[in-house]
């Protein structure tokens, strides 16, 4: 039956929400290691959050599904200002004790956070709607953590041409955004109250219990679907410590802070066109996730290519310091790099939470899902940032494990994309998956259109 929602009710004031969150969590990741002249201090750090964020978010789906939804985004938002204290202090007074301390603090609420972040975009949109929704929020994730805080650095910086610190003013700016995110999280609503656009109430699974809900997120990984994947899933953040080591070594302050402002551009543009087109009537669902999987492997393997023939250029030179101002050859060739890190990057992640949604119906179900995802992410960033702690700055380690890791995992994930269909099964019967099964599940009407009569 019909059921026309009140605003508050709706799906458009929960990612309203969520989408204002995002935008109180400026990622201080993006001024270049953190702000910071050491790239190997900040790497220690990262290495730490994101290692606690591997497991805390994996343990965070039956977390979900046992307490709610609301419950575990407030957590989510309660200790980044804390960590962004942290980097204050420690601009001012190097006490690496407090950005340690700060750091446990922030894996704990960017597990709770990054996993609730990613069910929201995923379950709580209609299948019509979904591409939009994950665009919005990828132009939120940018306009915050990178064009919010680049300009913000920019607009402290612009007349340093040191490579070193940023100035600490900057943190103050975001740990005020980080604490008003904690007092904005309990305005959103009950996921058992919300209605999409077409009068449909979203789906929350009753609990079996927190020991169940793990069990049946473990299983997942049993599922071809998910472990063929999973290759994907822990290179699609793996760059980013990279992207971190060749802004601080290669620019000054800044140009650092003049590409964390550009930069996000990139991520808008794609975040956009990905919500156009996955949203697209014209093409089957396995259709568009065929094209765009061929368009991701194009990009990113000339991404790297790239990236490695500027490696040949550079050489072990690890203080080139290069400025905007008169622009040389070098540095209009590696200044867009980033830029396109970032538009491929967030294309990648827009178009891999697009695929896990067509796993299962419902806040609880595809919230296991969604964890296995963003799980993986950050086991990827953890090894990523720990590659860059122990080695130098200058290894071309980082190029050679995301070109091949690329490489491989699109090819791995063919078989799956392939395959791919929406499903509309009851939130209450929890999906086991087999690429083997015989019987098709049941297809969206979109899809039913695109099959051909009998």
């Amino acid at each position: 039956m019909f059921k026309k929602p009140t605003f508050f009710q709706s799906v458009t004031y929960a990612g309203l929400i969520a989408n204002i969150l995002t935008l109180c969590e400026p990622g201080i990741g993006n001024l270049g290691a953190g702000g910071f002249g050491s790239v190997k201090a900040i790497a220690t750090a990262n290495a730490l959050v994101y290692a606690l964020m591997t497991v805390g978010i994996l343990l965070s789906a039956p977390i979900i599904s046992y307490v709610g939804l609301k419950p575990v985004l407030i957590l989510g938002c309660a200790f980044f200002c804390v960590y962004g204290a942290a980097l204050y202090y420690n601009s001012i007074a190097h006490n690496d004790g407090f950005l340690i301390g700060g750091s446990v603090l922030c894996g704990i609420s960017a597990a709770a956070f990054w996993a609730t972040e990613g069910t929201i975009f995923s379950s709580l949109p209609s299948n019509d709607d979904r591409g939009r929704y994950l665009a919005l929020w990828g132009i939120a994730k940018n306009l915050a953590p990178l064009a919010l805080g680049g300009s913000i650095s920019l607009g402290f910086n612009v007349h340093s041409y040191e490579s070193g610190n940023i100035s600490p003013d900057v943190y103050i700016v975001f740990f005020s955004l980080m604490a008003a995110g904690f007092v904005i999280s309990f305005l959103f609503p009950n996921p058992n109250n919300i209605y999409r656009r077409d009068g449909s109430k979203v789906e929350v699974r009753k609990t079996d219990g927190f020991f169940t809900e793990m069990t049946r997120t473990l299983k997942a990984f049993r599922e071809p679907r998910v472990f063929m994947l999973l290759p994907l899933f822990f290179m699609s953040y793996f760059y980013y410590a990279y992207q971190s080591n060749f802004t601080s070594l290669y620019f000054n302050v800044r140009t650092r802070a003049l590409s964390s402002f550009v930069s996000p551009f990139g991520a808008i543009i794609s975040s956009t066109m990905m919500g156009f087109f996955l949203d697209s009537k014209r093409w089957s669902e396995k259709t568009k996730g065929m094209t765009m999987l061929g368009i991701l492997f194009v990009l990113e393997m000339g991404l790297w290519t790239w990236i490695a023939i500027l490696r040949s250029i550079y050489g072990d030179n690890d203080s080139i310091g290069l400025d905007f101002d008169g622009a040389s050859s070098v540095f209009n060739r590696a200044f867009p790099v980033v830029f396109f890190m970032n538009f491929i990057g967030q294309g990648s992640q827009n178009y891999l939470y697009w695929v896990v949604g067509h796993y299962a119906c419902g806040v609880n179900n595809l919230s296991t899902y969604v964890c296995i995802l963003r799980s993986f992410e950050a086991l990827g960033q953890t090894v990523a940032w720990a590659i860059s702690q122990t080695t130098s700055t200058t290894s071309p380690v980082h190029i050679y494990i995301n070109f091949i890791g690329l490489f491989v995992s699109i090819l791995i994930s063919i078989p799956v994309i392939s395959k791919l269909q929406y499903y509309e099964k009851d939130e209450n019967e929890f999906i086991n998956y087999n690429l083997s099964d015989q019987e098709s599940p049941k297809l969206s009407l979109d899809e039913k259109a695109d099959k051909p009569a009998k």
